[in-house]
C-alpha cells in the first residue's frame, strides 16, 4: 500500500503545478463519477451493479461505501481507480 501512496502523492504534485483544484472547491451538482475508468464502466455488459451508472459525489461515497475503494480489491484492472469529471452549464468547449 505505501507504492500507492508515493503514486498517488506523485499524481497530487502535478495536479497542483497546473492549478488544478480540489473536488471541494466545485458545487457538488458539476461533478458526476463512474466507479472504475469511464469506459469500462459504462461498457462491460457483466451485470455489475456499478456498470452503466454515473453517480453524484453523494452516491459515490456510497458506491465506495458498498463496494470498497476499487484500487484495494482490483489494483492491476480497470476498476483501480473511480473517475470524477467536471461539468458546466451551460456545457463549454474549450
Amino acid at each position: 500500500m505505501l507504492k500507492y501512496f508515493y503514486v498517488e502523492q506523485k499524481a497530487r504534485k502535478a495536479f497542483t503545478a497546473k492549478e488544478g483544484r480540489p473536488v471541494a472547491s466545485f458545487s457538488p451538482e458539476c461533478i458526476s463519477f463512474t466507479y472504475g475508468d469511464l469506459f469500462p464502466a459504462m461498457r462491460y455488459p457483466d451485470g455489475k451493479p456499478y456498470r452503466g451508472q454515473v453517480y453524484l459525489l453523494a452516491e459515490i461515497r456510497e458506491a465506495i461505501s458498498l463496494f470498497g475503494w476499487p484500487q484495494e480489491w482490483n489494483a492491476l484492472g480497470p476498476e483501480r481507480y473511480t473517475r470524477g469529471s467536471g461539468l458546466a452549464d451551460p456545457p463549454q468547449i474549450f
